[in-house]
């Protein structure tokens, strides 16, 4: 029993430790979408502007 035990410990450590690093990996490509869509959202704002701008 403490075999099955040690095994199943070490096995939901290895889970964890593969889910942490998932995690880590989707945060930074949150990070990545979320400065993209801030650049889009910047150069939308700045089309816009200027299109008012030419307008005038």
């Amino acid at each position: 029993l403490a075999k099955i035990m040690d095994y199943t410990i070490g096995e939901m450590e290895t889970l964890r430790s593969g889910n942490e690093q998932k995690i880590a990996e989707i945060q930074r490509i949150n990070s990545q979408l979320n400065k993209a869509l801030e650049v889009n959202n910047i150069t939308i704002s700045l089309f816009y502007m200027n299109g008012l701008t030419n307008d005038e």
